[in-house]
């Protein structure tokens, strides 16, 4: 709940109940062995106003869903944690680097080229020439592979995993030298 494409975090009783159930359910062999519990993977990924326009209202539920994560991790369960990731370029904003900055800058193209082409499951938007593709995909997947639904996990569905293959393994990992030459201050050519 509270991700981009998730259910947004309301504050309802039932999600409340869902937060604790998820908490005792993932901690359940730590406490039956009597082991310590860190966790390090969470945190809000806060909407960008240059690119959601009700991006107050998604903060606002974020905020809201962090401070109920954290009544469950310090007050009730004592658990240790840091949120995922510390340093950020632009979704987590726990600490990142200014967009004047003259790293962010030098890189400003890469972060908005990953952004069209949907390569950051995290931080996802709604891309008309990416969704128009892997729905086409899908459509086919599903088509010659109907058993492509029971892939696990199974909740993803078939553009979430073709998502990870196409756009956020194959796609993503191909343009790594891309953003080595912004990093090495040139202008990629291909």
């Amino acid at each position: 709940m509270g991700s981009p494409t998730g259910e947004p975090y309301v504050g309802s009783e039932e999600q409340i109940l869902q937060l604790r159930n998820q908490h005792t359910r993932k901690v359940e062999f730590h406490t039956r062995m009597k082991t310590p519990v860190w966790n390090g993977e969470f945190g809000p990924l806060y909407a960008n106003p240059k690119y959601e326009p009700d991006h107050e209202t998604i903060n606002a539920q974020w905020y809201a869903l962090l401070g109920e994560q954290m009544k469950i991790y310090n007050d009730e369960a004592k658990v240790s944690w840091t949120i995922w990731l510390y340093k950020d370029v632009g979704l987590q904003r726990t600490v990142y680097a200014s967009p004047d900055s003259p790293w962010m800058k030098l890189v400003a193209p890469f972060p908005q080229k990953k952004k069209e082409l949907q390569l950051d499951i995290w931080g996802k938007l709604p891309s008309e020439e990416a969704d128009a593709v892997m729905k086409h995909l899908a459509a086919l997947v599903d088509k010659v592979s109907p058993l492509v639904e029971r892939k696990y996990p199974a909740y993803w569905g078939t553009i979430r995993h073709l998502d990870r293959v196409v756009l956020h393994t194959l796609l993503a990992d191909s343009l790594q030298m891309e953003l080595r030459s912004f990093s090495e201050g040139r202008v990629w050519r291909s």
